[in-house]
């Protein structure tokens, strides 16, 4: 990169990390009045993907899936154990969290809702969500490969 191109790239208007950063709050701050009459905030709402596609699952599995530590999972799994969705019991001494009856009726609710309400406000055509999608995991996992404390 020679100095010109250097002196463009460090224009916030040019960084893709302002763009992610940004994108970024404002689609889950576009989740928040679709979910809240679920009663799920939008961490909750990952958490609860998770289970409906797990089922049972380790903490720490659930904390590593949505790259976060168990600190963080913790709040969020809080707040769905408080409104009856999930339940936490040990396994040969492994914590796990499991979907009670409540949380696997939920789902049937979100997937009546969320879809469509969430497309509604990104005015995207599917094949473009799919490979905005593809291209960020594809540039997660770049990060990730050239990180040098991996």
């Amino acid at each position: 990169m020679d100095r010109s191109e250097a002196e463009q790239f460090v224009l916030l208007r040019n960084q893709l990390c302002f763009t992610l950063y940004t994108s970024s709050r404002l689609i889950v701050d576009a989740y928040g009045p679709i979910l809240e009459p679920l009663g799920l905030t939008y961490e909750g709402y990952l958490v609860m993907m998770l289970l409906w596609e797990k089922g049972t699952a380790a903490e720490h599995d659930l904390a590593d899936s949505l790259h976060t530590d168990l600190t963080t999972l913790a709040a969020w799994t809080d707040e769905l154990e408080a409104e009856g969705f999930i339940r936490r019991r040990l396994a040969d001494g492994t914590p796990l969290i499991e979907l009670t009856a409540s949380g696997r009726q939920l789902r049937e609710r979100a997937v009546d809702i969320v879809p469509d309400a969430i497309r509604c406000r990104l005015l995207l055509p599917e094949e473009q969500i799919g490979s905005m999608r593809e291209g960020l995991e594809t540039m997660m996992g770049n990060i990730r490969a050239t990180d040098p404390e991996a």
